[in-house]
């Protein structure tokens, strides 16, 4: 005898069937995605692992060394040296970048006339390649009198600068133009912070007599809070990983005073054929970044 299934049994074993067929098309789906994952991001990441305890040269099989590479960049002056020019590079870059991003940000979140325009003028180096903003910069910054910058210093008698051949303006130089390129997206994290301020505690500050310094340091930064964690996160993060501009604006010179650990990488790996030491090099980048990383999602999570 055919047994008899009620409505509900009959649509909750539809929608289970129906379920399982969701899911079975969005894995086929997903394939691709989790096959390309696999191949750019954790096959290079695993072999860099691997190549960081090994002695490679580009040419033939890897030697285990194991922690030799690790103890040998640790201990070499040029790798303690890059990692105060990369602590030097991050801290000046995020300092800078909140401080200007969040000023401009306030600034363009009055009332002004044209205020859109001016965003978008500011936003618009984000969009260009930091590659290509470096080498622009590096021709603006020539030491010649030629120069766009030492033409302008020329013209308030300032002199020209060797700003990208002196070891002590090469890394604020380089710390400007990273400064600038990042600017404009850093201020509309700050923008869409400061518009989501209720505008009632900002009439309710200046029934109570409070003045603009007074709203801006009351209401504006604790409300702003969670998005200067992000911003200073985010932009630590990649000041660690900064690269591009050390190669097209001064190669890592003058006299190894703007190499950063990303561009040491490179050297170690690319230049000098050192592929187990430019791995561990990278292993311990990672590791740095990582660290922040949980410090943010740390900081978040305590936020929320």
């Amino acid at each position: 005898m055919d047994r008899y299934f009620h409505p509900k049994e009959v649509r909750k074993l539809l929608k289970s069937k129906l379920l399982k067929s969701e899911m079975r098309a969005a894995f086929l789906l997903l394939i691709p995605v989790f096959a390309l994952y696999i191949i750019f991001v954790v096959a290079p990441a695993l072999t860099t692992a691997y190549l960081s305890f090994t002695q490679f040269s580009g040419f033939g099989n890897p030697t285990w060394v194991g922690l030799e590479n690790f103890q040998r960049v640790i201990n070499d002056s040029q790798t303690q040296k890059t990692l105060f020019n990369t602590l030097y590079f991050t801290v000046g870059t995020v300092f800078l970048s909140i401080i200007s991003a969040l000023f401009l940000a306030v600034l363009l979140n009055q009332p002004l006339k044209g205020r859109a325009i001016f965003r978008s003028i500011i936003y618009l180096p984000v969009v260009a390649p930091m590659l290509a903003v470096a080498f622009v910069w590096k021709f603006m910054l020539d030491p010649s009198p030629s120069g766009l910058n030492n033409y302008l210093t020329n013209l308030f008698g300032l002199g020209a600068q060797q700003w990208l051949s002196n070891t002590r303006l090469a890394m604020p130089s380089v710390i400007l133009v990273s400064v600038w390129k990042a600017l404009g997206y850093n201020m509309v994290i700050f923008l869409a912070g400061l518009q989501g301020i209720p505008e009632q505690l900002y009439e309710a500050a200046e029934i109570d007599g409070a003045n603009f310094f007074q709203k801006f340091l009351y209401i504006t930064i604790p409300l702003l809070k969670p998005v200067t964690t992000f911003v200073f996160i985010t932009s630590t993060i990649n000041a660690f990983q900064a690269f591009e501009q050390i190669y097209g604006m001064t190669s890592g010179g003058p006299a190894n005073s703007t190499y950063t650990l990303a561009y040491l990488i490179y050297v170690k790996g690319f230049r000098s054929l050192k592929f187990g030491e430019a791995s561990a090099l990278a292993v311990i980048l990672v590791f740095i970044v990582f660290i922040f990383s949980m410090l943010y999602i740390r900081q978040i999570a305590k936020e929320k």
